[in-house]
């Protein structure tokens, strides 16, 4: 996407790029590609509904320089919907990001409460529901919904990604 009128590469709230490939670039790649049933273009968010980022901050990647090996350490984070207002705080549409909410300081994790790491250098994760944890008895409704693109600690505490259907528009 380009930044708006007079703006720079910062201003650009949509942060997106997508790369056609061809089909013999795509057939080298080890690893199977999402389908449109893999992906939610039409999500409505809601405060109770469930999301699940999994990315690699740069914060829990260690480098040895000496051997040149890098041993990433991903996070996994599970994070509520947001209301309406919180949009309109951080100056985004429901319509093209989808917000998380994330408050670093008071995280949980299965040992108790803690600091998360920062989530600097996640940005390009996937943002999925699946609604199967949530409800195992319904039928399976597990998709890809969005890109995580930047953390907002001073608008409300948010994790944001632009939405799947951006994309493949």
């Amino acid at each position: 996407t380009d930044p708006p009128a007079g703006g720079t590469r910062e201003d650009d709230r949509i942060d997106a790029a997508v790369i056609r490939l061809t089909e013999p670039s795509a057939s080298r790649i080890p690893a199977p590609f999402l389908g449109p049933k893999e992906m939610d273009l039409n999500d409505v968010p809601k405060v109770k509904d469930k999301y699940l980022v999994v990315g690699y901050p740069a914060s829990r990647t260690r480098k040895n320089f000496e051997t040149r090996k890098v041993a990433p350490r991903p996070l996994r984070y599970v994070g509520n919907g947001v209301s309406s207002q919180s949009y309109k705080d951080a100056g985004i549409s429901p319509r093209t990001h989808l917000a998380l909410a994330f408050d670093k300081e008071n995280s949980l994790t299965s040992e108790g409460p803690t600091t998360a790491p920062d989530p600097d250098g996640m940005s390009g994760c996937g943002v999925w529901r699946f609604d199967s944890l949530m409800n195992p008895s319904a039928e399976a409704r597990d998709r890809l919904l969005a890109v995580f693109t930047e953390h907002l600690p001073r608008e409300g505490k948010l994790l944001v990604a632009t939405r799947v259907s951006v994309h493949v528009e």
